[in-house]
C-alpha cells in the first residue's frame, strides 16, 4: 500500500539521524519545492518533540480507531485502553477463538510506516517472538489493520512498575538487587540473541503480585547487523525516554547493547537511591563507594567504558553482594570533582580553579580521615574474611572434594575462584609477613593441585615461583621460622618438578639440588610434620628427576633416603590426614625404588630387592585404600602400585604372579571407573597399564588374537582422552608404544596357522605401516626415552626387517602354492 508519506520516507530517514543543527542545511540541499520542504521539516520536528501536536494526533488516532472503527484485530477482541506512550496506544484484549480464554496487551504502533518499514517490522516481529525467557513478556501475535497500521499482541502482565513495587515490597537492598538481577537476566538473554531493548525504564519493568519480574515492550528493539561487524543504526523510529537513553541514543549515533547497559545503570541508581518520581519513589538506601562505582561504570558517557555485557554487570553486582572486590572503579568525591572541573574547564578561571581545588582537597582529606577511622575496623574484618576464604578455597574446600567422584568441573570452578582471591591478596600484601606466608601456602598448594589436574608445566612453574617469592619477601622482614622453611622447601620442590616436566634440565637440576640441601639439614628439636614431610617430598622428587643421571644403585639409595624421611614424618603425624600424606609418599618412594633396583644388573639380588620394594609399596597403598575405599587418590595410586608390582614380577620371569597383580589392578580400575569415569589421571594410567600388560604377554609368547583385542580396547581409551592430555609431548611416546605393540602382534598373528593368505598379507602391510608411524612418533621426542622403554624400542627397531622377511616368505609361498610355515 502506498501512503502520502512514501515520497518523503527516504529523505526523512536520512535527515533524522543527523544532529539537529544540520537539518536546515540538509533540507536546503534537497530537490524539493518550498512546500514539500516545509512538510518534511514539520515531520522532523514532530519526530524529536514528544509534545508536538502532530505526534499527539498520531498517538490519539489509535484510540479513535478502537472507539469508532475497530473492535477486533485477528483473533483478539479489544476490551479497553490501558495506556498511551511514545510508540502508540495499548489495549487490553482477549482471545475470541480457539476455545480457550487468554488476555493480551495489544499495542497499536504509532503512525503508518512505509512499505519497507512494514517489511522490516514483520521481520523483526518474528525475531522478537522467538525471545523466550521467564522475565520477558512474550510477543504472541502481530499484524496490520485494514489501513496499514501495525499492531502487536504481547503477553499481558498485571503488575506494578518496578519502582512502585520496590516502594512497597522491597525495603531492603538485598530485595531490590534481587529484582534487578532478574532484569539483567532478561536483558542478557535478549542480547545473546542480538536484540536490543532500547527503552529500558521503570515503566517497562513490571512486577506481578507474586513477585515475578517481567520486562515488557520489546517492540522497539532492533536486530544487530553482524554481517558488517558493527551495530546497525535504527532506521524506522527514534523513540526513547529522555533520562534513560544513552548519550549515543540521544545524539542519533549507532545503538549497541552498550546503550541498554547505560539505561540499566540509570535504573539501578533510581532503584537504590530512591530517585523515582512522586510516590513511586522507593525509600533511598545508602549508596556506598563500591555500589556507586558499579553505577558510574554502567552509565559512563563513552560506551567503551561501560560494562561489556549485561552478564558482566550482573557478575559485578554478585561480587558486591558476596563481599568480594568489584571490578568497577571506586567512586570518590575527588573523582566527581575532577569530572566537574573537566566539564567546565572553559568557564572557570585558573586562579579560582586552583583555590577551589585546594579547598576541596582540604575538605575532602578531613572527611576521608574521619571516614577512614570509622571504616578501619570493618575493612580489617573484610580483608581477614577474604584472606580466610582464599585459603579455604585452595586448601580445605578443594582438598575435601578433589577426590570426590564427578567433581571435576566443580574443582575447576573452585580453583579459579581461589586463584583470583589469592592474586588479589598478593597484590595487597605489602610488608605483612604473616599474610605473605599465607599467600605462599596458597600458591604452594595451588602448584600441587595443578600438577594433579595435569596443568601445563609453565603454569605450575609460575605458581611455584610466586610461592617462593612470597617466602623470600617474608624472610627479609622477619627471622625464618619452621613454617617458612617448610614452605620454601615445598615451593622449591614443586618448581624443580615443573621445570623437569618442561624439559628445563639444567634449571630443574639446580633447583632440586638446592631443595635437597635444605632437606638434608639436621632437624631441630621442635621439627614439625610440615617440615618433615617437605624433606621427604624434596628427596623423592629429586630422585625421580635425577634418575637418568644416576646409576641404578645411586637412584635406589636416594629413594631409600626419601622413604626414611617419610617414615620420620609419619612418626610426627598427629592427624589421619598427615598419616595419609606420609604413607602415600612412602608408598610412591618404595614403588619407584623397585624400578631402580630392577635396573641394577651389577647386583645379583637386584630383582629380589625390586620385588620386595614393589610388594611393600603395594601393601602400603592397599592399607590406605582399605582406610579410605572411596578416595579416588588412593584408588589411582593403588592401581599404579599393583601395576609396578606386576612389572617387577614380569621382569623376574614370574608371569603368573604378574598376571595376578594385573588382575588386581583391573579390579581397582573398575571401581575407579565406576566412581569417576572422567578422571584424567586414571585415564592415562589405564592406557599405560593396558600397554604394559600387552607387552608382558608379548614377552611371555602368548597368542596374538587376545592381545589384538586388548589393543582395540586401548584404541578406544585413546579416543576418550581429553584433548589437552593427548597434545602433551609424552603422548608421542605412548602412541608409539601402542603402535609398536599392535604392529608386533599383527606380525605374530600373520604367522599363525589359522590365518588365511589374504588376511596374512593385510596384517603384514598394516604392521609395517604401524612400525613406521611409531618410529616417526619417537623421532619427535627422542630425549624422553628411558630404560623402561628399551624393550619396546628393541621391538620397534627390529620390526620392519622382520615384516619384510615375512613378506618375502609370503611371496615365496605364493609362488610355491603353499602357505609359509613359521
Amino acid at each position: 500500500m502506498n501512503t502520502p508519506l512514501d515520497r518523503y520516507a527516504e529523505h526523512f530517514e536520512r535527515l533524522r539521524l543527523l544532529p539537529l543543527e544540520q537539518h536546515e542545511a540538509a533540507l536546503a540541499a534537497l530537490p524539493l519545492s518550498p512546500r514539500e520542504r516545509d512538510l518534511l521539516r514539520d515531520l522532523l520536528t514532530a519526530d524529536t518533540d514528544a509534545g508536538d501536536p502532530l505526534a499527539q494526533v498520531l498517538a490519539d488516532s489509535a484510540g479513535d480507531l478502537m472507539a469508532t472503527r475497530v473492535q477486533r484485530l485477528g483473533p483478539w477482541h479489544l476490551l479497553r485502553e490501558i495506556g498511551v506512550g511514545g510508540m502508540g496506544t495499548v489495549f487490553l484484549a482477549e482471545r475470541v477463538d480457539g476455545g480457550f480464554a487468554q488476555r493480551v496487551a495489544i499495542k497499536l504502533l504509532r503512525g503508518f510506516p512505509t512499505r519497507e518499514g512494514l517489511q522490516r517490522l514483520r521481520h523483526e516481529r518474528q525475531i522478537l517472538a522467538d525471545l523466550d525467557h521467564p522475565h520477558i513478556a512474550r510477543l504472541l501475535d502481530g499484524g496490520e489493520t485494514a489501513d496499514g497500521q501495525p499492531w502487536l499482541a504481547l503477553e499481558y502482565v498485571d503488575g506494578l512498575p518496578l519502582l512502585a513495587h520496590a516502594a512497597t515490597h522491597a525495603p531492603r537492598l538485598r530485595e531490590r538487587l534481587a529484582l534487578f538481577d532478574a532484569v539483567l537476566d532478561a536483558v542478557g538473554h535478549a542480547h545473546q540473541r542480538l536484540v536490543i531493548h532500547r527503552d529500558i525504564k521503570p515503566a517497562n519493568v513490571l512486577v506481578t503480585t507474586g513477585g515475578d519480574v517481567k520486562l515488557v515492550d520489546f517492540g522497539i528493539a532492533r536486530l544487530l547487523d553482524l554481517d558488517t561487524g558493527q551495530a546497525r543504526r535504527d532506521t524506522s523510529t527514534r523513540v526513547f525516554t529522555l533520562g534513560y537513553a544513552s548519550p549515543e541514543q540521544r545524539e542519533g549515533r549507532a545503538i549497541t547493547t552498550a546503550s541498554d547497559i547505560y539505561s540499566l545503570g540509570v535504573l539501578l541508581r533510581e532503584l537504590i537511591a530512591g530517585e523515582g518520581v512522586g510516590r513511586d519513589a522507593p525509600a533511598a538506601l545508602p549508596l556506598d563507594a563500591e555500589l556507586g562505582g558499579i553505577i558510574v561504570k554502567a552509565t559512563a558517557a563513552d560506551p567503551a567504558d561501560r560494562y561489556a555485557s549485561a552478564s558482566a554487570l550482573r557478575e559485578d553486582l554478585e561480587r558486591y553482594r558476596e563481599g568480594r572486590p568489584v571490578r568497577a572503579a571506586r567512586v570518590t568525591r575527588w573523582y566527581r570533582m575532577r569530572k566537574f572541573v573537566g566539564r567546565h574547564r572553559g568557564a572557570v578561571a585558573l586562579a579560582a580553579l586552583a583555590v577551589g581545588i585546594m579547598l576541596a582537597s582540604w575538605s575532602y582529606a578531613l572527611q576521608q580521615a574521619h571516614e577512614a577511622r570509622l571504616q578501619a575496623a570493618r575493612a580489617a574484618r573484610h580483608f581477614a574474611g577474604v584472606r580466610d576464604l582464599a585459603n579455604r578455597f585452595i586448601g580445605t574446600v578443594f582438598q575435601q572434594i578433589v577426590d570426590v567422584p564427578g567433581t571435576s568441573q566443580a574443582q575447576r570452578t573452585l580453583l579459579d575462584t581461589g586463584v583470583e582471591y589469592l592474586d588479589r591478596l598478593a597484590a595487597d600484601s605489602g610488608d605483612n609477613p604473616e599474610l605473605l606466608l599465607d599467600i605462599a601456602t596458597g600458591y604452594a598448594s595451588l602448584a600441587k593441585i595443578r600438577k594433579r589436574m595435569y596443568a601445563p608445566p609453565a603454569e605450575r612453574i609460575a605458581t611455584a615461583e610466586r610461592a617462593l617469592a612470597a617466602v623470600d619477601h617474608a624472610d627479609r622482614l622477619v627471622a625464618p621460622q619452621a613454617h617458612a622453611q617448610a614452605l620454601r622447601l615445598s615451593a622449591l620442590t614443586e618448581l624443580g618438578d615443573a621445570q623437569a616436566d618442561a624439559q628445563q634440565g639444567a634449571a630443574a637440576q639446580a633447583t632440586l639440588a638446592r631443595a635437597a640441601a635444605l632437606a638434608r639439614a639436621a632437624p631441630a628439636a621442635d621439627e614439625t610434620f610440615a617440615l618433615a614431610i617437605a624433606r621427604g617430598g624434596a628427596l623423592y622428587v629429586q630422585a625421580r628427576a635425577a634418575d637418568a643421571a644416576l646409576s641404578p644403585a645411586q637412584s635406589a639409595a636416594l629413594y631409600a633416603e626419601a622413604g626414611t624421611a617419610c617414615e620420620r614424618a609419619r612418626a610426627l603425624a598427629s592427624t589421619e590426614a598427615e598419616r595419609v600424606a606420609a604413607d602415600g609418599l612412602l608408598a610412591s618412594a618404595l614403588s619407584f625404588r623397585a624400578y631402580s633396583h630392577a635396573g641394577d644388573d651389577a647386583d645379583p639380588e637386584h630383582m629380589a630387592k625390586a620385588l620386595v620394594a614393589a610388594e611393600r609399596g603395594l601393601q602400603v597403598q592397599e592399607s590406605l585404600l582399605a582406610r579410605h575405599p572411596q578416595d579416588l587418590r588412593h584408588l589411582v595410586n593403588a592401581a599404579s602400585a599393583a601395576g609396578i608390582a606386576a612389572r617387577m614380577a614380569e621382569r623376574s620371569g614370574q608371569f603368573d604372579a604378574a598376571r595376578a597383580h594385573y588382575q588386581r589392578r583391573r579390579e581397582i580400575d573398575r571401581e575407579l571407573l565406576r566412581l569417576d569415569p572422567a578422571q584424567p589421571i586414571a585415564a592415562v594410567n589405564r592406557i599405560v597399564a593396558r600397554l604394559q600388560e600387552v607387552q608382558m604377554e608379548a614377552r611371555a609368547g602368548s597368542p596374538a588374537a587376545p592381545q589384538l583385542q586388548a589393543l582395540a580396547e586401548v584404541a578406544r581409551l585413546f579416543e576418550g582422552l581429553p584433548a589437552e592430555l593427548a597434545r602433551q609431548r609424552q603422548f608421542h611416546l605412548t602412541r608409539a608404544w601402542f603402535d609398536t605393540l599392535k604392529a608386533e602382534f599383527e606380525l605374530r598373528r600373520s604367522g599363525e596357522r589359522d590365518v588365511a593368505a589374504a588376511m596374512r598379507l593385510t596384517l603384514l602391510h598394516d604392521a609395517l605401516r604401524l612400525f613406521e608411524e611409531a618410529a616417526a612418533q619417537v623421532a619427535l621426542v627422542p630425549e624422553m626415552l628411558d630404560d623402561d622403554a628399551q624393550e619396546a624400542v628393541a621391538l620397534l627397531r627390529s620390526g620392519p626387517a622382520r615384516v619384510h622377511a615375512a613378506l618375502t616368505a609370503q611371496d615365496a609361498a605364493v609362488r610355491r602354492g603353499a602357505a609359509p610355515q613359521r
